[in-house]
């Protein structure tokens, strides 16, 4: 994340103006417009996070975790709930009239 502007900046802008060494391979899908390089950064990491979710499919103990681990159970169980917590004390409609 730090790395990606002076990345952009530095090596991939340069590479990616016309007459650049990454121009002739991205240059079509990317353009060589000034900003080029970071949106070829853009489409690196976008490949890249593709990458880590195809691979962490394919390894079955991830893909399957849902059915791997067990659902969380309560340590005690709730048989009456109590709806007069966190609730005001009611008043006497009548004495605070009378007052």
């Amino acid at each position: 994340m730090l790395l990606a502007g002076p990345l952009a900046d530095r090596l991939f802008e340069p590479a990616m103006m016309p007459a650049g060494a990454l121009a002739p391979l991205f240059g079509g899908i990317i353009g060589t417009a000034p900003g080029a390089g970071i949106r070829l950064i853009f489409v690196i990491t976008g490949f890249l996070v593709m990458l880590v979710g195809a691979l962490g499919y394919a390894v079955p103990i991830v893909r399957d975790i849902e059915s791997i681990l067990p659902d969380h159970e309560p340590d005690i169980q709730v048989t009456e709930v109590d709806d007069t917590v966190g609730r005001l004390p009611e008043r006497d409609a009548s004495a605070q009239l009378a007052a």
